[in-house]
């Protein structure tokens, strides 16, 4: 039986950059299930030391499930199974429940001190300030939660501007941010953890090509906020730039809708964008 409260210690999977999720998922028993849940190393030896705890969730009417922290090859292996021990005890998704999947990744991915700083703000300055084409995508990655997107005068909406800013307004605006937001919750990042960077965009589900996609997100979009500048261009081909390093980096991204030809330093290039 999984204890219904947050452990006291994490316990790392494999070696390389670590991620953790929250999942939150409704049951039709309500809360009251985290009580009876079987063990799951019980239901599959492959999920032996992969589930933290779960966690009776009132917003959701069910429960919230945290993983350890691991790298993206144990999620790989994991996380399908893991959600079929979950349909398996009768845990759904609800079209209109504002249940999440938060993602938390290890500040280490970002660098360290001074550096961790500077890579912080370029990352707020692609999530955030990084125009249409950027938010496009981050619903389409995170699952489409409508009420985290909701028009630009609602507190959680990111903010908007005339124009295209440069990267250096954009970082300026970015710094900003971080520093308005270090102490308190945001809906797109959260930096109030001490040891991680939590993604709370996610919507949550029970399809693993979805979360992994999410979670490849996560770790591919702060690799590349802190092994590259913010360049000159528009969003929409710093997007392309990004998508076509995370291919490289072997990472697996959901498909953007279609395609774009722009030129860059005179070259016609086909580039996808969402």
């Amino acid at each position: 039986m999984l204890k219904g409260n947050t452990p006291g210690k994490f316990t790392p999977l494999g070696d390389g950059l670590h991620l953790g999720f929250e999942l939150e998922l409704f049951h039709r028993r309500g809360f009251s299930v985290v009580q009876d849940l079987p063990a799951p190393e019980k239901w599959h030896p492959q999920l032996e030391g992969y589930v933290a705890a779960a966690i009776p969730e009132l917003s959701v009417d069910g429960a919230e499930f945290l993983s350890q922290p691991a790298t993206l090859e144990e999620h790989r292996k994991r996380l399908p199974i893991f959600l079929e021990y979950l349909r398996d005890n009768g845990f759904r998704t609800k079209k209109r429940e504002r249940a999440g999947f938060h993602v938390h990744v290890e500040r280490g991915a970002l660098g360290t001190d001074r550096d961790f700083e500077n890579n912080l703000e370029r990352l707020v300055a692609l999530l955030i300030y990084g125009g249409g084409a950027w938010e496009r995508y981050q619903r389409r990655v995170a699952g489409r939660w409508a009420k985290r997107w909701a028009s630009p005068g609602r507190k959680w909406a990111s903010p908007r501007w005339w124009g295209t800013p440069s990267p250096e307004e954009r970082l300026d605006l970015a710094a900003l941010w971080v520093k308005q937001n270090t102490s308190r919750k945001s809906i797109r990042i959260n930096l109030q953890h001490r040891a991680t960077l939590e993604f709370r965009q996610g919507a949550a589900s029970l399809d693993a090509r979805k979360l992994l996609g999410f979670l490849d997100f996560c770790e591919s979009v702060c690799r590349y906020a802190r092994d590259t500048e913010l360049e000159p261009e528009s969003p929409r081909q710093e997007l392309a730039r990004f998508l076509e390093f995370a291919q490289e980096a072997g990472y697996t991204l959901p498909s953007p809708r279609r395609k774009l030809q722009f030129r860059i330093s005179g070259n016609p290039r086909t580039v996808i964008v969402p």
